[in-house]
C-alpha cells in the first residue's frame, strides 16, 4: 500500500538557500480476516473442526490484534487470542481455529461469527463467518402421560413423542386381544387406528392418544401395551415404551357402603309384625291338620 508522509513548515525563499524538512509518516491502520469455506468440515455434534484463518494487516503501521467470539454458541479456542502482524510484505499471519459444535445443535443452524479488533483502535476491526456441516443423529423418547377421562366404554391415556419424524405402532396387539382388548393410537385430531405417522420437529414433542377398549366383559386389567416408535430416515433409530395402564378401582370402604335414595334399602326391608302373626297362624294350623290326619289314620288301623 502507499505510506504518505507529512509534515507543516515555514520557509523563507529569500534568505534560506538549504532547509532540512522531517516528514511524519501518516499511520493507517486496518485488519482483514480471511477464511477459505473450503477447509468446511463435517461433524458429529460434539466433535471439533480445526480451520486456520488468515489475519492480514492492512495499515502501514505493526499491529496487535486480539480475537475473539463475536456470535455464536459453539465452544471456540484459538492458537493464540492476541497476534502481532507488521505491515508491507510480512503482513499477515495465521491463526489456528478450533470450532466445538454442542451435543444437541442442530443440522440447520447458525454460522459462528470470529472478530478480530485492534488493541490499539477498537474502531478497527473485522470478523468472518466460520461454520460446519453438521451430520443427523436421530433419537427419540416415548413417555407415558395421566390417563384421561373415561365413560367406562374405553380408556385412553396421553403418550408424549419427543424429536423428529417417527412411525409409531403398537406391536402386541395380538396379546392384548389374547386377554379381551383392542388397542389404537391417534394424532390430534385424527382418527384411531393401530399406528400413526407423527411429524416432530428435531427438540419439539408431539402428543398422543393410546385408546383401550374391551372386546369381552371380563378383560384382564394386568395386562402390558408396547407402543414403538421408528425413525422415518433412520430405521436403527427407535424407541419403546413398555406401559402397564391405570384401570380405575373402586374401593369399597371398612365401615360397607351407605345407599340413600327413594325406595333405595340398603338392607331387606323390615316386615310388619302383624304379617308374621297371620304367617305363624298359618304355619300352625297346617301343622295341626297334618297331625289330625295321621291320628285319624291310625285310628282306622285300630278298628280293622
Amino acid at each position: 500500500m502507499l505510506v504518505r508522509y507529512k509534515v507543516l513548515t515555514t520557509v523563507n525563499l529569500s534568505s534560506d538557500l538549504n532547509v532540512a524538512i522531517i516528514l511524519n509518516k501518516t499511520a493507517v491502520r486496518g485488519v482483514d480476516v480471511q477464511w477459505d469455506s473450503k477447509e468446511k468440515m463435517t461433524l458429529r455434534p460434539g466433535e471439533t473442526a480445526t480451520y486456520n484463518i488468515r489475519v492480514v494487516n492492512t495499515g502501514n503501521v505493526p499491529e496487535v490484534y486480539e480475537l475473539s467470539l463475536e456470535s455464536g454458541t459453539w465452544a471456540v479456542r484459538f492458537s493464540q487470542s492476541e497476534v502481532s502482524v507488521d505491515f508491507g510484505r510480512e503482513n499477515s499471519e495465521l491463526v489456528t481455529v478450533y470450532l466445538t459444535p454442542p451435543s444437541n445443535t442442530k443440522v440447520v443452524h447458525n454460522a459462528q461469527k470470529l472478530k478480530v479488533v485492534s488493541s490499539t483502535d477498537q474502531s478497527v476491526t473485522d470478523s468472518v463467518d466460520l461454520d460446519a456441516s453438521i451430520l443427523p443423529v436421530y433419537s427419540m423418547k416415548l413417555s407415558l402421560g395421566d390417563p384421561l377421562e373415561t365413560t367406562g366404554s374405553n380408556y385412553t391415556y396421553a403418550i408424549t413423542l419427543q424429536d423428529d419424524g417417527y412411525n409409531v405402532t403398537i406391536s402386541n396387539l395380538d396379546y392384548l386381544s389374547t386377554f379381551g382388548w383392542d388397542a389404537q393410537l391417534k394424532v390430534g385430531k385424527d382418527s384411531f387406528g393401530d399406528s400413526a405417522t407423527v411429524s416432530v420437529r428435531s427438540g419439539g414433542s408431539q402428543e398422543m392418544t393410546l385408546r383401550l377398549t374391551p372386546i369381552r366383559t371380563n378383560p384382564d386389567p394386568s395386562i402390558q401395551v408396547n407402543v414403538v416408535a421408528t425413525s422415518q430416515s433412520s430405521p436403527d433409530s427407535y424407541s419403546i415404551l413398555d406401559m402397564k395402564p391405570v384401570m380405575p378401582e373402586i374401593q369399597i370402604p371398612s365401615g360397607g357402603v351407605v345407599v340413600t335414595g327413594d325406595d333405595v334399602f340398603a338392607e331387606p326391608e323390615k316386615v310388619p309384625i302383624g304379617t308374621i302373626v297371620i304367617a305363624g297362624m298359618c304355619v300352625a294350623s297346617f301343622a295341626v291338620l297334618i297331625l289330625l290326619s295321621i291320628q285319624r289314620g291310625v285310628f282306622k288301623r285300630r278298628k280293622r
